[in-house]
């Protein structure tokens, strides 16, 4: 295995793995507090710590419920279940703010990958979930532990031109 690049930022957990941890599509009769467009509810909580201190799964939900016509409204629920391994013992403090920030940011491309594919498997229109703005939340709560080192090789010498255009 290559050794690790140096001048890349060392992050003390990373993810070992996402899995579909529950799905569902309901269609059902619109109830009053059921928009016209779609509606998107989303939550994240740890699903378990382990015992050992140096491994985390967190849970990363959303439901989508979408008007299909006025009789019938369609709602899909979703959950991806991510596992992290840390190579130091985790402390509350981070766990909590890794969870709020990191883990919902690396998990919600999982998310937002099921919920399409459900989605269209049950020929329900419904618009993708939106993206995260990564920068805002990261800045909240979770810091890189170390900043990658100033190297000339990470600096950009002139701009790129996209392929199959000339400048």
């Amino acid at each position: 295995m290559p050794a690790a690049d140096p001048r890349l930022p060392e992050y003390p957990v990373q993810l070992v793995g996402a899995r579909l941890y529950s799905a569902a599509l309901i269609r059902r009769k619109p109830v009053e507090t059921d928009s016209e467009g779609p509606g998107l509810d989303f939550a994240v909580r740890a699903h378990s710590v382990r015992p050992d201190l140096h491994g985390l799964s967190v849970l990363v939900g959303a439901t989508v419920t979408v008007r299909l016509h006025s009789e019938i409204v369609a709602s899909i629920d979703c959950a991806i279940d991510g596992t992290f391994e840390s190579a130091i013992p985790l402390v509350d403090d981070f766990i909590a703010e890794f969870i709020n920030g990191g883990a919902k940011v690396i998990l919600w491309p999982y998310l937002r990958a099921a919920v399409g594919e459900i989605a269209r498997m049950a020929e329900v229109d419904a618009p993708p979930l939106p993206t995260l703005d990564v920068l805002s939340a990261l800045e909240v709560d979770q810091k890189p532990i170390a900043k990658p080192p100033a190297s000339p090789a990470t600096r950009a010498t002139k701009p790129r031109t996209p392929r199959g255009t000339h400048s």
